[in-house]
């Protein structure tokens, strides 16, 4: 069963990349300035982050939703005990990001940066990176009892 929740939410996840990059700039820009909005209180109670700017905001979004991505494609591969389940995590979240670069090319106002695919690609290997570092503490304290 875990197999397929993870194989349905990481397609999941693509479906909302990938959708997210169909929409056009002034509604892409109206959902990060709302989300910034939403935020922009509780970053002032940090030091130094307060001024968060929309372009910032999004390429920790772009950072973010590959991390998820990273998380749920490396989950499913070790559930499937596939070897080198990192390096395909990597290999298919490039790929997926340079679709959804693609993608932007054909959405009014928009535009693809190969700088974005590395920032995607990233958040993939920090989600992978989480995953191999709760796994490493599980099997450590938790399971050699």
């Amino acid at each position: 069963m875990k197999k397929y929740l993870l194989t349905v939410l990481s397609l999941f996840i693509i479906c909302f990349i990938w959708h997210n990059s169909m929409a056009d700039a002034p509604h892409s820009s109206r959902e990060s300035i709302y989300v910034l909005h939403l935020i922009q209180h509780y970053l002032y109670m940090l030091p130094d982050v307060g001024h968060l700017t929309n372009g910032v905001l999004r390429k920790l979004a772009h950072l973010t939703e590959y991390a998820w991505l990273g998380i749920a494609l490396y989950s499913a591969f070790r559930v499937f005990r596939i070897s080198h389940g990192g390096k395909c995590t990597l290999v298919i979240s490039f790929l997926v990001a340079s679709v959804d670069e693609c993608i932007q090319l054909f959405s009014p106002g928009r535009s693809a940066e190969f700088k974005d695919v590395l920032i995607d690609t990233t958040g993939a290997g920090l989600g992978i990176l989480f995953v191999a570092v709760l796994t490493g503490i599980w099997n450590r304290f938790v399971l050699s009892r």
